[in-house]
């Protein structure tokens, strides 16, 4: 399949997919595969843009990557496109730490943190708090990464659907559950087909439940020190 992307003067580039891999792959140094996967995410982002602008955005974004790796990068407008929305979304999609770094608009900025979140779920942790109530938010963060639940706002910590989206996703998620969604019979069996250590999470009264013992232990033994064995029969 060819892309056709619109030039500053006006021209037209077409570029195949050896043309673009090369070009991403010189610039950011990503294997072939990803290279190829993200450059259709850009293509359709950027289909009206320059080509020349999203080779700038590659490499102010290995100035990025050093800067974190050098431990060098602060909160301020290092980069010419510091307050620019397309560059934020083309870095949340190269970089799972991107939006720690983003400036606050962004956090807040709901078609950045989708995309965000969408290739890094424990990204929620840096999202606006406001975001962390949205429903299709911290679900689509907690199947992609169940321990992201951790940083969802209260409501959604009581919201079945989304707990038993995390605790399938990682078991361990139901630490951070509610009280009450502790007690759901089901939600804890999920939990604990995950990850049987999951029961040590688990309301009392289901710590002697059999089948939910049985299986957390089949899982691994050691979730045998958190059943009530007394009561298992």
């Amino acid at each position: 399949k060819t892309y056709v992307m619109t030039t500053e003067d006006c021209k037209m580039f077409v570029l195949g997919d050896d043309e673009l891999k090369s070009i991403f792959f010189l610039l950011s140094g990503k294997d072939i595969l990803n290279t190829m996967n993200l450059s259709r995410t850009i293509y359709e982002k950027f289909q009206r843009g320059s080509i020349y602008i999203i080779i700038d955005y590659a490499k102010e974004e290995r100035n990025f990557k050093f800067r974190i790796k050098k431990a060098k990068f602060v909160k301020s407008p290092e980069s010419k496109y510091w307050t620019n929305k397309d560059y934020w979304m083309y870095l949340v999609l190269r970089n799972n730490f991107a939006l720690y770094h983003a400036p606050d608009s962004f956090k807040s900025d709901r078609e950045i943190v989708l995309s965000a979140i969408k290739e890094y779920g424990y990204a929620l942790r840096y999202v606006a708090n406001e975001l962390k109530s949205d429903f299709e938010i911290v679900l689509k963060a907690v199947k992609n990464a169940g321990f992201a639940l951790e940083y969802a706002a209260d409501e959604m910590k009581s919201n079945r659907q989304v707990v038993m989206a995390a605790v399938k996703n990682a078991g361990f998620a139901l630490e951070y559950a509610a009280d009450e969604l502790k007690s759901d019979r089901e939600v804890v069996l999920a939990a604990v087909q995950e990850y049987g250590l999951a029961l040590e999470y688990a309301a009392d009264e289901l710590k002697s439940d059999r089948e939910i013992v049985l299986t957390a232990v089949e899982r691994d033994t050691r979730a045998l020190q958190f059943c009530t064995t007394q009561q298992l029969g």
